[in-house]
């Protein structure tokens, strides 16, 4: 886990499931590890966060654990629905637009865009989708899908800190204190 993190300040279900996505994918300098990621799910999804379960359901079964779920649009189901994902998208749905986002940026069906990936958190993000806009600021910051531009990462990720993301909280407060973020740019 890198340093800045500790579980302690982890307690929110949305930030231990975007921890799990981190260490799962491999983004934000967080180095990709199955078992800490499965860790930070499990902690998520026992606080039934929908979106951690899901995960979970997919990813155990092959291990032989079973979890208990509800029906609910997880990552498999946007991408087996990826037209109509596209229309809601291009009518201006913002969940859409962050989820078109994810399966470029991860090459989920497609392959992986990152200049569509980042068109697509940019729609959602200026919508005010923090999650867009928390990664929208990681695609400015380490250069993917645009230019590395400094200010416009810092503009997103304060713009995704305003609405309590975290992560985003986090992140200012290591630039403001002279602690770089790792980047990532093979994610």
């Amino acid at each position: 886990m890198p340093k800045f993190i500790h579980e302690k300040f982890i307690t929110d279900a949305k930030e231990q499931h975007i921890l799990g996505f981190a260490y799962f994918f491999g983004v934000e300098g967080f180095k990709k590890d199955f078992k800490k990621a499965i860790y930070w799910y499990k902690k998520a999804a026992k606080q039934g966060y929908q979106e951690s379960i899901d995960f979970l359901e997919k990813h155990l079964k092959s291990m032989g654990e079973t979890i208990s779920v509800k029906d609910y649009c997880n990552i498999e189901s946007i991408v087996s629905d990826l037209n109509k994902k596209r229309y809601d998208a291009e009518q201006g749905d913002m969940l859409a637009q962050y989820c078109l986002g994810m399966c470029y940026g991860l090459g989920l069906d497609m392959p992986k865009d990152d200049k569509l990936a980042t068109y697509w958190f940019t729609k959602a993000a200026e919508q005010g989708h923090a999650d867009s806009q928390f990664l929208l600021s990681s695609q400015y910051r380490n250069g993917r899908g645009v230019p590395k531009d400094e200010k416009q990462a810092m503009y997103w990720l304060k713009k995704s800190a305003e609405q309590g993301h975290q992560l985003a909280n986090q992140f200012i407060y290591l630039i403001t204190n002279g602690i770089k973020i790792p980047s990532n740019e093979n994610s």
